[in-house]
């Protein structure tokens, strides 16, 4: 049975290889821009919220796009998160300058809630909006987002919308630790068929853009629902689909720009803090993925090097190994290409890949001890699933 199985193996591997790239085009081609939509008949009122806690460095690029918004109805609202740097400074002066901008005054977080998870629950509640359109402080937005996203949502009859932004990266630490959690969710994940077949497992929502109805936000529960789930926005999406709301996503990226960390450091951090929270906390899903990761993405690599040394096996051909690796590289360049980084970057994918593997344990490890942390706050422990 053993020999039957490695004798199939390298097969089974490179066809799944192929399913992958054929999924990553897919969900290219078939995520409309957000920017394509024709211009929407009705105006609802949106209230765009914003956390923030210590955001000194992104604030002001932030708030110039969402105060230079050519929507005509529409109000921004951020609350201070108990920010120790000059956020409240800078928001003073801007809401001094434009009335449409309110500033709330964060209170303590009760037992049970994460922060960012609070300060969203406390906007909701304040906001005046139809529609309910959460982002991240370290995004810009293009004067035509909340148009085009109101026409998106009227045109596609949508209760939920989220948007892949442009992810800016600078530094060769950001370069080669954030690619892999965007090139692995947009490959593995047929977002695609979300059209059609209303499964959560189909979703995956982006917290930098989360436009979604105000009624059908409390109808899912809001963030109250997922207070202590550290990826609030993945289970936000899924509980929407699973509540029969209209779920999408598009293509964002010539709308919304996002940094979402500025050095190796504090990439390392954030993913560490919600890489294990991303797969529900359940130790044998997250151990087979990985495996079967490192399997999918290394094993062709390693063929072609021991056949490279004067290795031989009867299970591994190196002419099977040679189109798999091709079909990895294809994998990655789509994505780099998507990303807006030189193709070429592909060639360094197992170095990205072990990282990001570093990166998985380590998010592990921290979760059992409960260590996990993000902005001097303690992530809370969650419940451990092992099955």
């Amino acid at each position: 049975m053993l020999d039957g199985i490695l004798r199939t193996h390298q097969i089974s591997t490179l066809i799944f290889a192929f399913l992958v790239l054929l999924i990553a085009w897919l969900n290219g081609v078939m995520t409309r821009r957000l920017e394509k939509y024709p211009r929407a008949k009705t105006f609802p009122f949106v209230s765009i919220l914003i956390p923030a806690r210590n955001e000194a460095r992104n604030l002001e690029a932030c708030l110039n796009g969402l105060l230079n918004q050519d929507y005509p109805a529409y109000e921004v609202l951020v609350l201070d998160d108990h920010s120790s740097d000059a956020t409240p400074q800078i928001l003073a002066q801007f809401s001094a300058r434009d009335s449409r901008l309110r500033v709330l005054q964060g209170l303590d977080i009760p037992d049970g809630w994460l922060g960012k998870h609070w300060a969203c629950h406390q906007l909701a509640q304040v906001a005046q909006g139809e529609w309910l359109l959460f982002a991240d402080a370290d995004t810009v937005f293009h004067p035509q987002t909340v148009s085009d996203a109101v026409a998106a949502v009227e045109e596609e009859q949508a209760d939920f919308l989220t948007a892949v932004p442009h992810e800016q990266m600078v530094t060769l630490g950001e370069r080669l630790l954030v690619p892999y959690f965007l090139i692995s969710a947009l490959s593995f994940i047929p977002v695609f068929l979300s059209r059609w077949i209303k499964l959560p497992v189909f979703t995956f929502t982006i917290g930098q853009f989360i436009f979604v109805r105000a009624q059908a936000y409390w109808l899912i529960g809001g963030h109250q629902a997922v207070r202590d789930n550290a990826v609030d926005d993945l289970a936000l999406g899924k509980r929407a689909v699973a509540m029969g709301l209209r779920w999408r996503i598009v293509d964002g990226r010539n709308r919304i720009t996002c940094r979402m960390y500025h050095s190796f450091r504090e990439a390392w951090q954030g993913f560490s803090k919600n890489m294990f929270a991303a797969f529900g906390y359940n130790v044998a899903v997250y151990l087979f993925i990985w495996l079967w990761s490192a399997v999918l993405f290394l094993e062709p690599l390693v063929v072609l090097i021991g056949a490279g040394l004067g290795w031989s096996s009867p299970y591994f051909r190196v002419d099977l190994a040679l189109l798999h690796w091709m079909v990895v590289l294809f994998i990655w360049g789509l994505a780099y290409y998507r990303l807006r980084m030189p193709v070429g970057w592909a060639l360094l994918y197992p170095v990205v890949f072990l990282l990001a593997l570093i990166v998985a344990g380590n998010s592990f490890w921290l979760t059992l001890r409960g260590q996990a942390e993000w902005k001097g706050r303690k992530v809370l422990r969650p419940k451990i699933r092992w099955i």
